[in-house]
């Protein structure tokens, strides 16, 4: 029987992972997944989504329906154009429609070919930002089957080319209105080693995180860098946005003031390949009997990122080593979450600070194996607390 997945407005990252289990559950064969128009309510929710898509779409035919209900084909198709998980709902599907009005009359490959042509997908521009607009993204993407390096970093070959690009993509999209100010405010070494770590995450997404297990490419394939940020008035909201992430919430409630204005930018490297661990057991099966376990994969999988664990192929780890950049993440009151195969990890400043380890999230039951890793960051953007 086809499985139907219906992922609503109020969808956290719980709810989410219970519909990547049920994917994990039902095997191989065709899905129909129904996804709501609007799907931010959440931290890191969108990259869940389009993990979600991509492991639906790799066990049999994808079908996605616009939740929305309504019958405007015109804005069904910027539904699609605007966010990671809409992206991916065209990449990854075989059959694109709505509630009432049938199929969305335009081609995945042409839309594809629009966001390279862009540089990537845009909430909105700087100029449309204003003091207290609540949220705003750019997500640079990658296509593994049409265009494996996006052109936003064309001609970048050097490591300092590259952290000089992001530093300046999120001053101009981010550091305004309550971020204002925030590079001058941060240590310029910790910044410079945070935007290293997101330069070797994404240097892994390419050598490895498209890969399968045979080494081959994986076709469609979608991987993409994000930049987004977060604005709000109350504690209240940022813990709510992390609901369904106990330690996610612990963080905000010790980070964010109860009252005041308040904003932190979200940065995730992903990829939907086979996953930190699995990836590296493809070139090195005699680690295998190290993750029979789930603990045994938490440690392989810290080992593979910390250590630079090397394969046949090539480092198949972060290449930088995640310490160094989680010691940064700390200076900057920062939280890390990890994703990867069936591991959900995690790092946080205030309360696993000084710790080089990314520990398991507490779920209250079994995970799924999804697509790919995300690796997702969050630093206040506020003059408080950094």
């Amino acid at each position: 029987m086809p499985l139907t997945l219906r992922i609503g407005k109020d969808a956290s990252l719980g709810a989410l992972e219970d519909k990547i289990l049920q994917i994990a559950h039902h095997g191989r064969g065709p899905s129909t997944v129904w996804l709501a128009a609007d799907t931010q309510k959440y931290f890191f929710e969108e990259t869940r989504i389009a993990s979600l898509l991509a492991t639906a779409a790799r066990a049999g035919p994808l079908t996605i329906v616009d939740w929305s209900g309504g019958e405007d084909s015109d804005r069904a198709k910027s539904r699609f154009r605007t966010t990671p998980d809409g992206l991916a709902a065209v990449v990854y599907s075989g059959d694109l429609r709505t509630v009432k009005s049938g199929n969305v009359d335009f081609e995945g490959r042409d839309l594809v070919a629009t966001v390279i042509d862009q540089g990537g997908l845009a909430e909105a521009r700087p100029s449309e930002i204003g003091k207290n607009a609540p949220t705003s993204s750019l997500t640079i993407c990658a296509f593994d089957d049409q265009q494996p390096e996006p052109l936003v970093f064309a001609g970048i070959y050097d490591l300092a080319r590259f952290i000089s690009k992001i530093q300046t993509l999120r001053r101009s999209h981010f550091e305004v209105g309550i971020g204002a100010g925030y590079a001058g405010r941060i240590g310029g070494e910790a910044d410079r080693q945070l935007a290293i770590f997101i330069y070797e995450l994404y240097q892994n997404t390419y050598f490895h995180g498209r890969r399968d297990s045979r080494h081959a490419i994986i076709k469609p394939g979608m991987r993409y860098i994000r930049l987004k940020r977060h604005i709000g008035v109350r504690q209240s909201q940022f813990t709510e946005k992390a609901s369904g992430f106990t330690e996610l919430q612990e963080y905000m409630e010790k980070t964010v003031p109860p009252k005041g204005q308040f904003a932190f930018w979200e940065v995730t490297v992903s990829d939907h390949g086979i996953g930190i661990v699995d990836r590296f057991l493809a070139t090195r099966p005699e680690y295998r009997s190290e993750a029979s376990t789930y603990e045994g994969r938490v440690t392989l999988a810290n080992r593979i990122i910390n250590e630079a664990l090397s394969s046949n192929l090539s480092l198949s780890g972060a290449g930088y080593g995640i310490r160094n950049a989680l010691a940064a993440s700390d200076k900057l009151r920062g939280f890390t979450s990890v994703r990867s195969g069936d591991l959900w990890l995690y790092h946080s400043s205030v309360t696993t600070k000084d710790t080089p380890w990314l520990n398991p999230v507490s779920v209250s039951g079994q995970l799924g194996r999804s697509a790919g890793t995300q690796f997702s960051m969050l630093f206040p953007l506020s003059e408080q607390y950094t």
